[in-house]
């Protein structure tokens, strides 16, 4: 029994437990709810301008602030600093030697310094001029650390360049370390430009000599003392240098820190330099060891620490940032900005910020404050200032204003942005995973997707409309999403998703008129407004204002430049981000290279989408575009358009950079963008409409299937359950991307769906439904379904129907239960109630309809009995008579007919009679009669009355009340303070008054409160109903004067004058009430402690209060101390000083005479001490100003005085004037286009020279020459205030002819169609309608530059010139017959057109393998035609010197004769010539195109060829015409019976030959139960001469045939029902043949006779016929051989025979039926 009670007991418990589990887990969906939280990527750039700020902890240091302002860091991407270490290893002694470049390029004894290799060192042998290294490679570098060791073993000095660049043909700038033994210095220098000439004999270099001879601490061009030595070309700054005691053959490890402007150099872990550059510092460059007139300098173990920041200017010219994140450019800088000073660059740049709507922050300094917080203003306040002074600030600024940013991100509750990060905040949390239950199997959320509720739907949700587990983490469609939580409407119920708007704006300048167009749109609204569009807001401004401008810019100022923007709002009320443009009147301005990518994420299948939205600010048009695609660091592709998907079709990150240049020749910066190309691994998506259907008989689902990752949709499969659960069977698989499925079977059926890509790719078992079928009629319960007598009856009807659900229903109440002929009208509600209120018997029929149409007969119910009649009360008594503690009434309730059931009063049951009552009140009578009618009434009893036993005079009260009103009112009153303080406001006792009763206080008997300070009688009295009444409260009250203080006394400060006194004012009282009469008396003086200079204490007498309001108040006095005054220094001078006069002498020195005291207190103790001599601001003549040193003071009151040294320009001198030299020279040239240049041989005047040009022995004045003749030059110079102006010697001079050029052509094809054609591959083969590029490459082989005035080419037989392809607009060719001419180079074109002449070999020992790629297949590569190779290669390699002309290469051999070098060719022009191939015939030719140049020199003078340079003018291209022609064959092979019915089959074997027809005779038994299998073959022939592609074969099936996979291997069905075979994996060579089988099936009927045809064609893109077909369309595919018929007759014999007729037979019968049809109509 025990056992049993503990198992029961158990059982309880654990159920009680569970039960308590399950009510605190469930979940409703009215408890439910989610919250759309943004949660934006933020992409975070640091760019690094001139600073001293280190910033290589900057991403840790940002990471970190974000974190604490509480962001999610997983969604922030930061690019700062990128860091590279190159070790000892990577940059030992053999490396330097070996790969990098050593300087200067110069030849000769001083610059060989004989650096030696030598283990892990390398070192100078030789006594010459400064020699180093530098490493080119890390030119672009910018703050970096290097470490090395080095040993001197001479007097001499040695170093380490860094930041150092070639700026120009052997010249270079740089920052320099120097280490000098003989000095024993360590010198940081900067060169700002160093041009080394064999001509210096001054070996130090440019630190070593400017260190011990400059004076003004600047690196001039100078001579060293005793000019026994020149350094030429060098300017530059010592910056600082510092004392060192080095020593010799001893190692020392130096370590540079440059980081920003800052400068750091460690000698030994010891930090000696730490060096600022503010002064326009250099910022990046190379680096290396060096050494100055040093034969033993050593270094070793060199390792450099690089960190690259990009700079403002790349990180917009260069953009990497995600798509939809917020964009925030930190910019690090000390200085402004140069590029934002000007006007190009400042309006580009400003536009780039606002199209990438970036948000830019500056750390920066008052220097560059105005600059950037003027940029900020522009970019539509987006950005903040950060002041710089402490790096750490910074950084929590910066957090602290991106935390801003997302907290100023708008979200609608239910409004999502397409590709907008956000957070779904699920409330509780743990509603959104794991939701199933028993109830829910699959989940509780359901979420239906309206994809076409916007316009341009992107596909459907997959889970649309099925239960699911978890709740989705984000929305990727567009459309409205309904959401429900257990089959209930949650908070939000709704979500929307739609895509920001696009604002595209187009501008067109005409001079100073500018239109605006907005092309912009919104994909999901585009019908409306203009297309999708609700509103536009322009705005412009100058680049040079602060503020914007509403509205459009329609006019421009000549001078401003300007920048318009435009946003758009869509109809969901969102902005775009802006658009923007830069519009200018410069002609200078350089075009603006701009484009987007769609999408930065594509797969390999997918093609870029880029809108390219470059332009030119001028308003010019952009002639060009360069694209250029690399992969890494790796180009892969330059050219005019952008790449095709081929050059980025494998997995990795790809930039692709344009640059453009306009019609006025000017080139764009470069711009860049970043993508990334992923696998395929999104699986194909379906829409399905309907997703599921209300009750019905069937219905068709419409199927349409896209694949997002661009591999192509490959096929589907689908089930029909009827449950969410994955089926366990499948359809066949299916190719159609549309397709319908029919569900028609009873019952709720769900369709799955499962879909394939061609990447392989298999999505999800996408499930839609329910989908409900029925046809059973509903059901009607009534309750009740008759009643006893009452008022009215409720009659509960409830209707159900399990299928197709209840539709209405009607009735009718009536006095019997025969069929009513009048109902109600059809009611829709399944649970109703019908009253039934009319007092008689009732009857009540109902007749029920569902959805789907099926009726149900009368239902009848009843009776129902109603009785509508209500009782009667009454109250007798007196009720307004004032009676003394009880009442006595009688209460009587009647009811006819039914009788009363019960009577109550107060709901208490009473009987009719009296009753007694003894307080007042109201009362509720209430009787209900036996069918259940009801009455009610009230009556109030007021006049039962109480009397008061307080003793203070209350009158009586009503019985309303428990105890005395009056009493009550005041009840807990008490004084709690009877003391108070002067305040000159009215006061009073302070008293408790719990119950807020209405109180008035009497003092010494009068209602009013007291003021003044005194001792008061009080008492306290209540106000109840407007009377006062006694409360028993009063006592005495008491107020005491108040003490106050009195502040700001002042005692002037005085000069120091001598004496103590000082005047005393001011003064404020502390602590007066407002409005009180009260003052003070204040001594007029006070006396302090000291007469000298300083702050002393100050003493007064007393103050006295007047005034009438002075009883109530006591002073406090201020204390000694709290009076200060402070005595100041007077002012002291010297006047009347001056230099003494004297005559020009070249010296600044001069005599100081007079001087006096102005303001000394007389007797006081003063002496000056005056120097004798001072240095006037110049030497030469005139009136200057005098600088002296220092007056100085002494006596004892020097003290109380502060001395001001006169002023520069106080003290004047008068020095007062002495004939100028000036001799010219000019040398004569050859005509180069070039200015004469006439240089100063000697002068001793500092005034600039002028020069006049006379026609050569006239006095004719020219302008200064250029052009050939002989000419005359004089020089001038004004007089420069200490010498006569002077006039030079005459110089005559001559400009020669140009040397001639000799400008030859080469020609050859280098593309057809989109397919590059190399060297190797000529004649180009070349067919019909292929389009043909020639490029035609013009060459200098003369001693002089030239043009190519006219290049002529003859249009080969066979071809045509296409008028309107872009590439032959762009260069100019005009057609002329059979020909066409070009002046696209010529010198009346542009003269840049200037093709140099070949001048420059290459040194040897040197690699030049890459100049030659650039010679040998320079077709390969872009260049500017401007831009000549001449300009290029010098600039950007090594090796090559200049031969004069007529001389030969120094090579520093004389014995042994110089190995010939290829030459470089300094000028390459291309044109380009589109041709068309018009051949069409089957035929085998070459076709030629001869193409010949003229020339002009540099003057434009045209030059007639040498007989031995004639045929270099000349030149033609070869072409070979080649065709693809394809021709098919079909016969049956093989022919197979099969009689169903016994299944007997019978195989026939033949061969058809082309053109015959097979007839085919079978017995008639079973004939229509026979069953045919037909074998084809088809064979495609290549007979043309070139290779061929096939693309299909595709057979006509035949009516009444069928196709069957089985056997027929490569073929399938296509869309049109056509059977196609594609399988073709190689060319089909020519003469090569493709051989493929067929088989088709044929049901023969009853009748046995069949006609079967069977038509077959093939496709090759390439094929001549086809092309023919397509181009022209005067012959149709059945006229060629690319078609094929095999034809079979069936018929019915008594034997089995098989006979085939030839076609010459049939075609015999077919002329003799036509001919006897002939006879009868024109004969007979």
């Amino acid at each position: 029994m025990r056992k049993k009670f503990l198992g029961i007991t158990s059982s309880f418990i654990i159920t009680i437990i569970v039960v308590l589990m399950l009510a605190t887990v469930s979940l409703t969906a009215s408890n439910v709810s989610f919250q759309i939280v943004p949660d934006p990527y933020i992409d975070i750039v640091l760019s690094k301008g001139p600073t001293s700020t280190n910033v290589t902890n900057f991403k840790n240091d940002m990471i970190n602030a974000l974190r604490k302002q509480g962001i999610n860091t997983d969604r922030v991407n930061i690019s700062a600093v990128e860091s590279t270490y190159i070790s000892s290893n990577d940059a030992g002694a053999s490396v330097i030697f070996n790969t990098w470049e050593k300087y200067p390029k110069i030849s000769g004894s001083n610059f060989e310094a004989n650096w030696t290799l030598s283990g892990d060192e390398i070192y100078t042998k030789a006594n010459v001029h400064w020699t180093g290294f530098l490493n080119k490679q890390a030119v672009n570098d910018s703050d970096y650390t290097i470490e090395f060791d080095v040993m001197n073993g001479d007097s001499d000095p040695l170093g380490f360049t860094f930041r150092m660049k070639e700026i120009g043909s052997n010249e270079y700038s740089f920052y320099g370390v120097e280490l000098d033994n003989m000095h024993g210095t360590l010198t940081l220098g900067k060169i700002t430009s160093w041009i080394p000439s064999a001509s210096d004999d001054t070996h130090g270099g440019p630190i070593y000599h400017s260190k011990i001879s400059a004076s003004d601490g600047n690196y001039n061009d100078y001579a060293t003392s005793g000019n026994s030595g020149v350094l030429n070309h060098c300017q530059g700054t010592r910056l600082i240098y510092s004392n060192y005691g080095f020593q010799k053959n001893t190692w020392y490890n130096v370590k540079i820190e440059a980081y920003g402007n800052n400068i750091k150099i460690y000698i030994n872990d010891n930090l000696i330099i730490d060096y600022t550059d503010t002064n326009s510092p250099l910022l990046s460059g190379g680096y290396g060891p060096y050494t100055a007139s040093n034969p033993n300098g050593h270094f070793k173990n060199v390792e450099i620490n690089t960190q690259n920041t990009k700079k403002f200017t790349e990180v917009l010219r260069e953009p990497e940032w995600r798509d939809g994140a917020i964009k925030v450019l930190i910019a690090v800088e000390d200085t402004q900005n140069e590029e934002l000073t000007q006007k190009n660059t400042l309006g580009e740049l400003l536009t780039r910020l606002l199209n990438e709507n970036i948000y830019f922050t500056t750390w920066g300094t008052n220097n560059n404050k105005s600059q950037f917080e003027s940029l900020i203003h522009s970019n539509n306040g987006n950005g903040t200032f950060i002041n710089n002074t402490n790096y750490n600030n910074s950084i929590t600024q910066t957090a602290i204003y991106i935390k801003s940013l997302i907290d100023k991100i708008e979200q609608k509750d239910n409004y999502i942005i397409l590709n907008d990060r956000v957070n779904i905040n699920m409330s509780p949390p743990e509603a959104a995973k794991n939701t199933a239950d028993s109830t829910y199997p699959y989940g509780k959320w359901k979420i239906n997707h309206d994809y076409n509720y916007f316009e341009n739907h992107i596909g459907q949700f997959a889970q649309t409309g099925r239960y699911i587990n978890d709740f989705i983490t984000e929305f990727d469609k567009t459309g409205k999403y309904n959401i429900t939580y257990a089959d209930s409407q949650i908070t939000p119920s709704e979500v929307y998703v739609h895509r920001r708007p696009t604002a595209i704006l187009k501008s067109t300048k005409n001079g100073n008129n500018i239109t605006l167009v907005s092309n912009s749109s919104d994909l999901d609204s585009y019908s409306k407004g203009t297309n999708g569009i609700a509103e536009e807001e322009w705005k412009y401004k100058k680049t040079t204002d602060n503020n914007w401008t509403v509205g459009k810019l329609t006019t421009m100022d000549t001078t401003s430049d300007y920048v318009v923007q435009l946003r758009v709002k869509d109809f969901q009320g969102v902005w775009s981000y802006p658009a923007s443009v830069y519009a200018t009147n410069r002609s200078d301005a350089l075009p603006i290279a701009s484009f987007a990518i769609t999408n930065s994420e594509m797969t390999r299948y997918q093609a870029l989408d880029v809108i390219d939205t470059s332009y030119d600010p001028y308003g010019g048009t952009i002639t060009s575009w360069t694209w250029e695609l690399y992969k890494g660091a790796s180009k892969v592709y330059s050219g005019t358009t952008v790449p095709a998907q081929s050059y980025y079709n494998t997995i990795g990150q790809y930039t692709l950079k344009l640059t453009v240049r306009n019609n006025r020749g000017l080139t764009s910066e470069t711009y860049s963008r970043m993508f990334e190309i992923i696998e395929d691994n999104i699986p194909p998506g379906v829409t399905i409409e309907p997703l599921e259907c209300d009750w019905r008989q069937s219905v068709d689902v419409k199927l349409e299937f896209y694949d997002d990752g661009g591999s192509g949709f490959k096929h589907y499969k689908y089930a029909i359950t009827n449950s969410q659960a994955t089926p366990s069977s499948w359809s066949n698989n299916i190719a159609s991307v549309n397709g319908t499925i029919t569900i028609n079977t009873d019952g709720i059926q769900y369709l799955h769906i499962i879909a394939e890509d061609n990447a392989g790719n298999i999505s999800e078992d996408r499930v839609a439904g329910p989908y409900h079928i029925d046809k059973t009629a509903p059901s009607i319960s009534v309750n009740p379904k008759a009643s006893d007598w009452a008022r009215e009856t409720q009659v509960q009807v409830s209707i159900t129907d399990g299928g197709a659900g209840f539709k209405h229903y009607k009735y009718a109440i009536t006095d019997n239960k025969n069929l009513p002929t009048t109902w109600s009208e059809n009611i829709a509600k399944a649970n109703d109630t019908i009253t039934i209120n009319t007092e008689t018997e009732k009857y009540l029929h109902i007749i029920a309809e569902d959805n789907v149409g099926n009726i149900t007969s009368d239902n009848v119910t009843g009776p129902y009995l109603i009785d509508r009649t209500n009782p009667t009360i009454q109250v007798i008594g007196d009720l307004q008579t004032i009676v003394v503690d009880e009442l006595t009434l009688d209460l009587e309730a009647n009811d006819v007919p039914s009788g009363v059931a019960t009577f109550k009063m107060d709901g208490e049951v009473i009987f009719n009679g009296n009753h007694t009552f003894n307080k007042n009140g109201k009362h509720r009578l209430e009787a209900v009669d036996k069918a259940g009618n009801t009455y009610s009434t009230e009556f109030e009893i007021t006049n039962i009355y109480y009397e008061c036993d307080a003793g203070l005079e209350h009158p009586i009260y009503s019985s309303t009340y428990d105890s005395c009103p009056i009493c009550e009112a005041y009840k807990g009153l008490k004084v709690t303070d009877a003391a108070d303080i002067y305040n000159s406001e009215k006061q009073g006792v302070k008293y408790e008054n719990p119950r807020n009763a209405e109180i008035v206080e009497y003092y010494d008997g009068i209602k009013e409160n007291p003021e003044n300070v005194k001792e008061y009688e009080y008492e306290l009295k209540v106000v109840y109903e407007g009377n006062e009444y006694k409360t028993g409260v009063w006592g005495k009250y008491t107020i005491t004067p108040k003490i106050i203080t009195i502040e700001d006394i002042i005692a002037t400060n005085k000069v120091y004058n001598g004496n103590t006194t000082v005047v005393i004012s001011g003064g404020r009282l502390i602590g007066v009430c407002e409005g009180d009469n009260l003052y003070f008396e204040l001594p007029l003086t006070g006396e302090a402690e000291s007469k000298n200079v300083g702050q002393w204490k100050v003493s007064i007498a007393e103050i006295k209060l007047i005034g009438e309001d002075s009883p109530n108040y006591i002073l406090k006095h201020p204390e000694y101390g709290d009076i200060m005054v402070e005595i100041t220094s007077r002012p002291l001078r010297i006047i009347n000083l001056s230099g003494k006069n004297r005559i020009y002498n070249k010296e600044t020195t001069v005599e100081i005479i007079g001087g006096e005291f102005d303001n000394l207190v007389e007797g006081d103790d003063v002496v000056a001490t005056i120097p004798k001599t001072g240095e006037a601001e110049s030497p030469d003549t005139g009136t200057w100003r005098v600088a002296i040193e220092e007056i100085i003071l002494s006596g004892k009151d020097v003290g109380n005085y502060t001395f001001t040294q006169p002023e520069y320009g106080e003290i004047m001198v008068t020095i007062s004037k002495e004939t100028g030299i000036l001799v010219i020279g000019c040398e004569s040239k050859k005509y180069d286009r070039e200015l004469i240049e006439p240089y100063v041989v000697e002068k001793n005047t500092t005034s600039e020279v002028t020069y006049k040009y006379y026609k050569a022995g006239t006095d004719e004045e020219i302008e200064r020459p250029y052009d050939i003749g002989k000419y005359d030059v004089v020089g001038y110079a004004e007089t420069d205030g200490n010498y006569t102006e002077v006039e030079s010697n005459k110089v005559t001079f001559e400009i020669k002819k140009p040397d001639p050029p000799s400008i030859s052509i080469e020609s050859r094809v280098v593309k057809v169609n989109e397919k590059t054609v190399t060297i190797e591959e000529q004649p180009a083969p070349i067919q019909y309608g292929d389009i043909v590029t020639i490029q035609i490459r013009i060459k200098n082989n003369g001693l002089g530059s030239g043009y190519a005035k006219e290049v002529t080419s003859t249009i080969a037989n066979g071809m045509e010139y296409i008028e309107d392809n872009e590439i032959n607009k762009a260069n100019g060719w005009k057609l002329d017959g059979k020909k066409v001419t070009t002046s696209k180079y010529s010198y009346e074109t542009d003269i840049n057109n200037e093709l140099y002449p070949k001048r420059y070999e290459y040194e040897e020992n040197e690699d030049y393998s890459d100049i030659k790629n650039t010679i040998t297949n320079e077709d390969k590569k872009e260049k500017s035609n401007d831009e000549t190779l001449l300009e290029k290669e010098i600039s950007n390699n090594k090796g090559k010197r200049k031969v004069e002309e007529g001389g030969e290469a120094e090579t520093g051999k004389t014995e042994e004769k110089e190995e010939e070098k290829p030459e470089l060719n300094t000028g390459v022009q291309k044109l380009q010539l589109v041709l068309k191939v018009a051949k069409n015939d089957k035929t085998h030719d070459k076709l030629l195109s001869q193409i010949v140049v003229e020339q002009q020199d540099k003057r434009g003078d045209t030059v007639e060829y040498t007989k031995e340079d004639e045929e270099t003018s000349k030149n033609r291209v070869e072409m070979q015409y080649t065709y693809t022609d394809l021709q098919i064959e079909k016969r049956i092979t093989q022919i197979i019976t099969t009689d169903k019915t016994s299944n007997t089959i019978k195989k026939y074997d033949l061969y058809q030959e082309p053109g015959n027809i097979v007839k085919l005779d079978l017995p008639s038994k079973n004939i229509g139960n026979t069953k045919l299998d037909i074998i084809y073959e088809i064979k495609v022939t290549n007979i043309g001469d070139y290779n061929a592609e096939i693309d299909q074969i595709i057979d006509l099936l035949p009516n009444g045939a069928n196709f069957s996979k089985e056997g027929n291997e490569g073929w399938y069905v296509g869309e049109n029902g056509h059977i196609i075979y594609d399988n073709f994996q190689e060319y089909l060579r020519p003469n090569e043949e493709k051989v493929v089988k067929l088989k088709l099936i044929y049901d023969l009927d009853e009748g046995g006779m069949a006609q079967i045809e069977n038509d077959a064609y093939v496709l090759a893109t390439k094929d001549i016929d086809e092309k023919i077909i397509t181009d022209e369309g005067n012959i149709k595919i059945e006229e060629t051989n690319n078609y094929a018929r095999s034809e079979l007759i069936v018929s019915i014999i008594t034997g089995e025979t098989i006979l085939i007729y030839v076609t010459v037979i049939l075609g015999g019968m077919l002329i003799i039926v036509v001919g006897i049809s002939l006879i009868k109509k024109y004969i007979l």
